[in-house]
């Protein structure tokens, strides 16, 4: 279902972008939808974030308390067409209507308005294809391992599943690619909230992760068991 615009202040969203929304919900369960085309949330800790560039372009701004809640409601329709009003949005189709009232926007955490600048020379740098993401998540819940790693030894880099507070126990990895680096960064497996597709991912030293999809972004930091260099 391609996104459509259906007149001021009228749209319908594309299947896309309520999977981004839905993806969005478990990173924060409330979002501010804001004039445009980018969507953008943080998590209630403030340490993920993540920007979605959506074909629908919003005309006016407002805030949804449960997203979750709200993708269900839109879940009764077979089509629905979205109208906002000042107050809430009119959700429709033929007979059937939902009127569903906006969050106060003080409520939510938003990310800044100002976006992350990411060095541009990170000393991690691969690709993460959607098969080799989909195989360590697979991992990490079968294994019930609580840390998705990135390491490195100097010639190869992988990703893949620890747990960090046990060094013993049992891990999963794959090679991506090649580094003159030694590391090992860590990052917790509940921030890894990466909706499925490829992924060219950056990260820096100091334990920030940088993951760019076609049309997503996500900025992950890493935790302080993670090394470099060393």
């Amino acid at each position: 279902m391609l996104a459509r615009l259906v007149g001021k202040n009228r749209m319908k969203l594309s299947s896309r972008t309520l999977q981004v929304l839905k993806n969005f919900s478990t990173i924060n369960p409330s979002l501010l939808f804001k004039t445009g085309n980018v969507l953008t949330t943080m998590s209630p800790m403030k340490t993920v974030m993540a920007r979605a560039t959506v074909k629908e372009s919003f005309p006016q701004t407002y805030a949804i308390f449960d997203l979750s809640r709200f993708i269900g409601v839109l879940s009764v329709f077979n089509d629905p067409e979205i109208v906002m009003e000042d107050s809430f949005l009119v959700i429709s189709e033929n007979n059937r209507v939902v009127n569903y009232t906006y969050a106060d926007p003080e409520m939510i955490v938003t990310p800044p308005d100002k976006p992350i600048k990411f060095p541009d020379d990170p000393e991690i740098e691969f690709s993460l294809p959607s098969d080799v993401l989909l195989s360590v998540m697979k991992a990490m819940n079968i294994l019930q391992l609580s840390e998705f790693s990135v390491s490195g030894n100097g010639i190869k880099i992988y990703v893949g599943a620890v747990d960090t507070k046990n060094p013993t126990g049992d891990t999963y990895k794959i090679e991506v690619g090649e580094t003159e680096h030694q590391f090992g960064m860590i990052f917790k497996s509940e921030n890894i909230k990466l909706i499925a597709g490829d992924y060219n991912v950056k990260i820096t030293s100091r334990g920030l992760g940088y993951f760019k999809g076609d049309d997503v972004e996500y900025w992950i930091p890493t935790e302080s068991s993670s090394n470099f260099g060393s």
